[in-house]
């Protein structure tokens, strides 16, 4: 069970560029064990998000969006998994297990990417 999170602005805040550049950052010195990122979110792409980050902890991607070339696209781009809104939690529960069990990817897997 994880047992802190890090806490970026509520939903419907836009977060100005520098503090969207900083992100990556901030997710790596948190060094999370696994990060939920909404595929759309005020002022950041949030593939662009997950393409910076995908090697520092399993990504599951978050989104209202049921579309299934998104959903590919974010499994391609390195995400650990895809769930939609309204979540269902017991799916996300076991979702996060089983990143949780899988780990960070390797900087040199290829079929996560490197940064």
């Amino acid at each position: 069970v994880p047992q802190r999170f890090l806490d970026f602005p509520q939903a419907g805040a836009s977060l100005d560029r520098p503090r969207r550049q900083r992100a990556p950052q901030v997710i790596a010195r948190a060094r999370p064990d696994v990060v939920l990122l909404d595929l759309h979110m005020p002022g950041m792409d949030g593939l662009e998000l997950l393409w910076r980050i995908r090697t520092l902890a399993p990504v599951i991607m978050v989104t209202a969006n049921t579309d299934v070339p998104a959903a590919r696209q974010t499994l391609k781009s390195g995400a650990f998994d895809y769930v939609t809104k309204p979540i269902d939690f017991d799916h996300l529960d076991r979702v996060i297990e089983a990143a949780l069990a899988w780990g960070a990817p390797p900087t040199g897997d290829p079929t996560r990417g490197t940064t």
